[in-house]
C-alpha cells in the first residue's frame, strides 16, 4: 500500500486576512499539482523563534525555511538579499 505523501510547513500568520487567504489558495493548487497534502502550522511572528529552537531541540526540524513576507516579496520581484546589494553588472577594480 502506498504511504501518502505529506509535508508540514511552518508560517508566519498574516497581518491581514488576504495574506493568509492567498496562501491557503497556493496550498491548495500546489496540492493538486503535485498530490503532496500539506499540513499548514500558522504561529504569530513572536512565537516562531522559540517554537523553532524547541524543534530542533528535539530533533523535529522543519521541513523548509520559514518565509516571511519580506522574502516572499523578494522572490515574487525576482530579487534575493545578495542581490539587493550588489549588481550583476558592477566590477571590482
Amino acid at each position: 500500500m502506498a504511504q501518502e505523501k505529506k509535508i508540514t510547513v511552518w508560517w508566519g500568520k498574516g497581518f491581514y486576512k488576504s495574506e493568509d487567504d492567498a496562501l491557503l489558495e497556493a496550498i491548495k493548487k500546489f496540492e493538486a499539482k503535485t498530490g503532496i497534502k500539506v499540513e499548514l502550522s500558522q504561529y504569530a511572528i513572536q512565537d516562531m523563534i522559540p517554537k523553532t529552537v524547541a524543534a530542533l531541540d528535539s530533533g523535529t526540524v522543519p521541513t523548509l525555511p520559514i518565509p516571511t513576507a519580506t522574502t516572499c516579496r523578494r522572490a515574487a520581484n525576482g530579487r534575493s538579499r545578495a542581490s539587493s546589494r550588489t549588481s550583476p553588472t558592477s566590477s571590482t577594480r
